[in-house]
């Protein structure tokens, strides 16, 4: 994703580069963790949580199945049940309210123009970047907290296995 928007930037010669890092910092972080999130949850100790039926099943088809299904819903749907399943109430709460607000500032139209007009390295401060920024790393704490340190078992997973 860092490579797309690297190429992106260089591409469009900076161009709507701001818009870009705070879908990068929100969006395409959802959209990773997701999909890292489901790929995790098929360990036995995870699976048995989630599918107690499916971690009994020796089908590869039936995880296939499960897999399909787990894939076909909304990344927002996957993070935040997985954030009730493995994090505290109020972590889950700040993790959504900081997605929320930044599905509601892009969705205004003076913030998005705002985003778009910005030159890159003269605006870097520019206060409703520095706000969206912020948010984000807001959510990014989450993200963190919940795939290593709100879950002692998703925390040896993703140790082992998101990352090497």
């Amino acid at each position: 994703m860092c490579v797309d928007y690297a190429y992106k930037n260089r591409e469009r010669a900076g161009q709507k580069w701001a818009l870009r890092v705070i879908k990068l910092r929100f969006s395409r972080k959802l959209i990773f963790a997701a999909g890292l999130l489901t790929c995790l949850q098929c360990d036995p100790r995870l699976l048995s949580d989630v599918k107690p039926d499916l971690e009994r099943s020796e089908e590869v088809g039936d995880l296939a199945k499960y897999l399909q299904e787990e894939f076909s819903r909304s990344p927002l749907e996957v993070i935040g049940e997985g954030l009730i399943r493995y994090s505290p109430k109020e972590r889950g709460i700040a993790v959504l309210d900081a997605y929320d607000e930044f599905l509601q500032r892009l969705d205004q139209e003076e913030t998005r123009k705002t985003l778009e007009d910005l030159e890159p390295k003269s605006d870097e401060d520019h206060p409703t970047l520095k706000e969206l920024k912020n948010l984000g790393y807001n959510f990014q704490d989450g993200m963190v907290s919940l795939f290593f340190e709100d879950n002692n078992e998703l925390s040896h997973l993703i140790k082992n296995y998101g990352i090497f």
